[in-house]
């Protein structure tokens, strides 16, 4: 079991839209080998405040040696 962990925080000075985190698995060349999305859990946060996220991924690649947590595009 692989878990990712962190915060979103806005460090605007406005109400923010909170976006999808994804989660890029890397291999020792740097290649994306699998992608997994996670929601905060709060659709908006005011400025300077923080939502905490959490994604457990069950048996990742065994290949697997970075990680890049990343905000999915606007649609």
């Amino acid at each position: 079991m692989l878990e990712v962990q962190g915060n979103v925080k806005n460090t605007s000075g406005s109400t923010m839209t909170v976006p999808t985190v994804v989660i890029a698995l890397r291999d020792e060349k740097g290649e994306e080998i699998s992608e997994w999305t996670t929601e905060v859990g709060t659709a908006e946060l005011s400025a300077g405040e923080e939502a905490p996220f959490l994604r457990q991924i069950p048996s990742p690649p065994s290949n697997v040696r970075s990680l890049k947590v990343r905000f999915a595009k606007a649609d």
